[in-house]
């Protein structure tokens, strides 16, 4: 057997540690490789055009149904920066009015002095 060094992310190898369980780790990544090569090779032979046809049919209009999600999506998403906009510019206006609001009168305007606070 030939050795093969890779690189993983951090989550992939978290993934592998959980599933593994108590086989060795090169012994279930080996088996992983083994089966998904003999997945390809058994879709790559199986000969048939129709169902090959029927999958790329089903594939795309999965992918159809993907790209329309999506362009849903960014229109929610233009929808809600616009409501953020009005809201932001709501904030400032009634920012403003509770400032002007909340003033003190002119009875309060008037200096007093420290000890004169009761009157």
């Amino acid at each position: 057997m030939k050795a093969i060094t890779i690189h993983l992310d951090e989550s992939i190898v978290k993934i592998i540690e959980q599933r593994r369980g108590l086989k060795q780790r090169t012994v279930y990544i080996r088996d992983l490789i083994n089966s998904h090569c003999l997945k390809v090779e058994s879709a790559e032979f199986s000969g048939d055009p129709q169902e090959t046809l029927m999958e790329l049919s089903h594939l795309k209009n999965e992918l159809e149904n993907r790209n329309t999600r999506i362009s849903d999506l960014q229109a929610h998403i233009k929808n809600l920066e616009q409501q953020i906009g009005f809201l932001t510019q709501d904030h400032v206006r009634i920012s403003g009015q509770l400032d002007r609001l909340l003033m003190p009168s002119p009875q309060e305007i008037i200096k007093k002095n420290w000890w004169k606070f009761w009157k």
